[in-house]
């Protein structure tokens, strides 16, 4: 196993005790890290290793396009992931399918629920302000049962 993450029975996982969570892009946004165990980068990684078939789509394999036959439309193209790109989605700069489909599995949210944390959470930064105690497990307990019945749908 090379790194930190490996993919284990298509499931993400940490070596060690200890698992960085890195950077928070609010404080909604880091309890939901926090509780999905699932980073940014660690949806990079996850996403960019269960889609091995990494190739470029036809329109820029130039003259030998009959290289790759079974990719016939650059929609079924699936490329690396990068943390950048999906922070830019959660953001609202962005809004690739795969970038958001990838968001919206690995935390079992609708994309538009995680922006709309994510832009309230800026705002009430943006004020000074902060959530409460209260608040916040609150929104940690609907967030734990959003993702039991997940598993359990699952």
């Amino acid at each position: 196993m090379k790194g930190n993450r490996a993919i284990v029975n298509n499931k993400l996982i940490h070596r060690g005790d200890l698992w960085r969570r890195g950077r928070a892009m609010s404080e909604r946004i880091r309890l939901i890290v926090i509780e999905s165990k699932m980073t940014l980068r660690d949806i990079a990684f996850f996403y960019s290793e269960k889609c091995p078939h990494i190739a470029k789509p036809p329109d820029y394999m130039g003259a030998d396009s009959t290289a790759r036959p079974h990719i016939t439309n650059s929609s079924e193209y699936m490329g690396a992931s990068y943390r950048e790109d999906l922070a830019k989605v959660i953001k609202g700069i962005r809004n690739t399918p795969r970038y958001v489909n990838a968001i919206e599995e690995s935390w079992g949210l609708p994309i538009d629920e995680i922006r709309r944390i994510y832009r309230e959470d800026k705002e009430l930064e943006a004020k000074g302000e902060q959530l409460s105690e209260d608040e916040i497990n609150k929104f940690v307990n609907w967030y734990i049962q959003i993702l039991k019945t997940k598993r359990a749908a699952s």
